[in-house]
């Protein structure tokens, strides 16, 4: 009887802390609702890379999703790519997913990519964007990478699997990336 309240209190403390706030990320799934998603449904949100997808999900009438990302197959060597900064493991291997969830309608269109920002409204492709965004990044072990390159700044404290990264950009350039995510992000919709 004991072991079965300890396993209710447990339980009851997870779905306290994951009740708390609806954009969820953990070892590859992320979920949460797209703030300014008025198409409605059947549509399809999609993370593609090239020609591999990492993953996919039903985004509802009301913009929520949940998907979680598959472990990539090719992997890089942390310090043959960050080597001027400290790193924690250097044999450490991750991969950068730099690429943004598109929307896919039931008839297989594109209509659009979703964002985690605080600019809603310049595209973050566009050479003048000016806010912050989140990207993914896999790791095989935790690890952390610090330190400067140039203007840019890194902040990393990577766990096993998918990490999401908050990266600033000003006036289209990258100025720093940490894995403390700002609290003013959502998840954002704009259509081609």
């Amino acid at each position: 009887m004991k072991e079965f309240k300890k396993l209710f209190i447990l339980l009851g403390l997870i779905l306290f802390i994951f009740g708390c706030n609806e954009d969820v990320t953990i070892n590859g799934l992320f979920s949460g609702t797209i703030s300014n998603f008025t198409a409605g449904a059947d549509n399809t949100m999609q993370v593609k890379l090239g020609s591999t997808t990492f993953g996919t999900s039903i985004v509802d009438k009301n913009g929520k999703f949940s998907m979680t990302l598959s472990q990539p197959s090719s992997l890089e060597v942390v310090s043959s790519v960050f080597s001027s900064l400290t790193i924690s493991d250097k044999d450490a291997q991750f991969y950068g997913l730099d690429t943004y969830p598109e929307i896919i309608t039931k008839g297989g269109a594109y209509i659009g990519f979703v964002v985690k920002t605080n600019n809603f409204t310049n595209d973050p492709y566009s050479s003048n964007y000016n806010g912050t965004v989140t990207w993914f990044v896999y790791c095989d072990r935790s690890c952390s990478i610090k330190g400067s390159v140039g203007s840019r700044s890194y902040d990393w404290n990577l766990k096993k699997g998918w990490n999401e990264v908050a990266v600033v950009y000003q006036s289209g350039l990258t100025i720093s990336s940490s894995t403390t995510i700002p609290a003013d992000l959502k998840w954002w919709y704009f259509a081609y």
